[in-house]
């Protein structure tokens, strides 16, 4: 399940302090749910896969993201970083109903 392995990825990083840029790192992380460790050496080996990953980065950083957690909401909103619940609420309300959508939530939505 993708999402369990970046659950693991992000903790790893984030409460592990783990460098997840270190390739034994991601093998362990491979490792741990099941995936097969040649083929994963070989994605991560991929200067195609490497190259698309860094140009979505450039693409992400030059929409004004900076840092996570990042939220584009129903293609309309995007709310960037850690904010309150009602900001979010706003934001989901706003983009999903288009109430007051021109008006800005906060500085962190866009």
């Amino acid at each position: 399940d993708v999402s369990k392995i970046v659950e693991s990825i992000l903790s790893s990083f984030f409460e592990e302090g783990l460098d997840i840029g270190q390739r034994d790192v991601l093998l362990g992380i491979g490792n741990d749910h099941g995936l097969e460790r040649l083929p994963l050496i070989r994605s991560l080996d991929d200067s195609a896969l490497r190259d698309k990953v860094l140009k979505q980065e450039k693409e992400v950083r030059r929409g004004g993201v900076s840092g996570v957690p990042g939220f584009l909401i129903n293609d309309r909103l995007f709310v960037i970083g850690a904010q309150p619940t009602t900001v979010l609420v706003d934001a989901f309300g706003r983009a999903m109903f288009g109430e007051d959508s021109d008006r800005p939530v906060s500085d962190s939505v866009h």
